[in-house]
């Protein structure tokens, strides 16, 4: 009979993603209780972690191309010199002041051993000459003997104890000289002061023989590092001003294609405008300026063909219209007058429609005049036209065709007045954009249906209640959103506080015009 074990099945002992975890007696929840391990690293952590951190560089990333240019520029520039001056300084820089310490140390040292040996045989006040000689003479050291005296308390700022220059040299110095000393490397512009106190039995305790030496600060230092510093700081300034002004001459020609296209986008001609800049920014400035005239192709063949079709037509609804005049005057006839009428309202609507905004230069214009003088001028057939403008809207000028505007506005005027019994105009300020809304009382568009009644010769014969008094070509809508696009705005559908329809025309003050100007 087999002995029964403890140990479980392989497939219970498998750890994560396929780590084999070390078998335990204890239960799950002993061990839950005990603190399970903490699972392995895989690469959705690695993968969450570096988008995180995509994240928070593209929070403080600039947007605009210079400064993403200029950051690409510097960058680099200052790894490198950061690198460079690391290098330095914990390298060279640091050897270099080490040797010349060690140097300084060592004839600080011979001049003591000489001391001592003068000491030994008495140092009278001619030895003291000749020694201060020697030391001045063979190592450019000023010597100063003081009797029963002591080193001075340390002076120093609370920055000095991390002055790297005074720690270097310090260090070398009490590496080779087995004496008490005091260090200030900058008691004097050119010289730099040590002092050495030697053990003298006849000196109070506390005191002894100091020997103060001066020493010319360039044997402990090097310009070399300021010099570095200045070239490398020289430099980068140097060449960031030399890119900026290359950046900027190479970015220009991106601009300005931007702000062609604006301009045409809201119908202007970008007067001026030509491919410059580098071979890719002047190749997308052509293929510009070819879609351009390709558009502006499509429109004028659109224009003509549908003023030819208006012309042609003409000729034979007039001969019409002399025919009926000429016959009796009956029911039938009235109402085939009434047909032939509508058939060329349609054909001058058709005719405006394709027209666009050909042909008309646009001007700095005051809204709040504008709707007031067409408020005031609007025929609405006793039906009454409430207008409202805001302060903050009054004076502002934006640079538009006012008669495009005035008919974008005057149809949505002439809608709320067919379907419903009111309408109220409001002029107001959002943000950066002015609107311009309209509201009627009428029955309204459902919100499924916005977009449709939007397109050209769309009637919703359901929603707005059209009879034959009310018939209409259907481009009132699509008129108003093409000439509110054309100024690089748009025209948005709602439902209206009145119960009805609220036509929004929105036109961006910054997009319109650079700068809101008051006239």
């Amino acid at each position: 009979m087999a002995r029964k074990t403890d140990t479980p099945p392989p497939e219970d002992r498998a750890g994560i993603d396929g780590f084999t975890a070390p078998y335990s007696p204890l239960s799950n929840e002993q061990q839950r209780g005990l603190g399970a391990p903490n699972p392995p690293l895989n690469w959705r952590n690695l993968n969450e972690f570096g988008s995180n951190v995509a994240k928070l560089m593209k929070q403080f990333t600039p947007r605009g191309l210079l400064p993403r240019a200029m950051m690409i520029f510097v960058v680099p520039i200052l790894v490198l010199q950061g690198a460079i001056a690391f290098i330095f300084y914990d390298r060279h820089w640091d050897t270099v002041t080490s040797r010349f310490g060690n140097m300084v140390a060592g004839d600080i040292a011979a001049v003591i051993d000489l001391y001592n040996q003068r000491n030994a045989d008495g140092m009278t006040e001619a030895n003291r000459a000749r020694l201060s000689e020697y030391a001045a003479s063979h190592f450019s050291l000023v010597l100063s003997v003081n009797y029963d005296a002591t080193l001075p308390a340390y002076r120093g700022g609370p920055l000095a104890r991390f002055d790297a220059h005074h720690r270097i040299v310090g260090h070398e110095l009490r590496r080779r000289l087995p004496y008490p000393l005091w260090v200030d490397l900058y008691a004097f512009p050119e010289q730099a002061d040590i002092r050495v106190m030697l053990p003298d039995n006849l000196s109070e305790p506390g005191t002894g023989t100091v020997l103060r030496f001066l020493v010319p600060i360039k044997r402990l230092s090097t310009p070399t590092a300021q010099i570095l510093l200045l070239w490398m700081m020289g430099l980068t300034i140097l060449l960031s001003l030399v890119a900026i002004v290359f950046l900027r001459n190479q970015i220009r020609p991106i601009s300005q294609l931007s702000e062609a296209a604006n301009q045409f986008g809201r119908g202007l001609d970008p007067v001026g405008f030509k491919p410059t800049g580098a071979t890719e920014v002047r190749t997308a400035a052509r293929a510009f300026i070819r879609m351009k005239q390709r558009i502006e192709r499509q429109i004028n063949q659109r224009t003509d063909m549908l003023a030819g079709i208006s012309h042609d037509l003409k000729t034979p609804l007039t001969r019409l219209r002399l025919e009926l005049a000429m016959l009796p005057q009956t029911t039938e006839i009235d109402h085939m007058r009434a047909d032939l009428k509508d058939m060329e309202a349609m054909l001058h609507a058709y005719l405006e429609f394709a027209k666009g905004q050909a042909d008309i230069t646009s001007e700095a214009t005051d809204l709040s005049a504008l709707l007031t003088d067409l408020v005031s001028r609007f025929d609405t057939t006793g039906k009454p036209v409430s207008l409202t403008i805001a302060p903050d809207t009054k004076g502002v000028a934006l640079d538009l065709r006012p008669v495009h505007m005035r008919r974008a506005v005057e149809n949505l005027i002439n809608n709320g007045c067919r379907y419903g019994t009111a309408v109220a105009v409001t002029l107001s300020r959002n943000g950066r954009h002015l609107e311009i809304i309209v509201d009627d009382d009428g029955p309204g568009i459902p919100e499924d249906k916005y977009e449709e009644a939007l397109k050209p010769f769309s009637r919703l014969d359901e929603a707005r209640n059209q009879d034959s008094d009310n018939l209409g070509s259907g481009l009132g809508l699509a008129i108003a959103r093409d000439m509110a696009r054309a100024h690089g705005g748009d025209l948005i559908l709602n439902r209206s506080a009145l119960g009805g329809l609220r036509a929004t025309i929105r036109l961006p003050v910054d997009e319109t015009t650079a700068v809101a100007q008051s006239i």
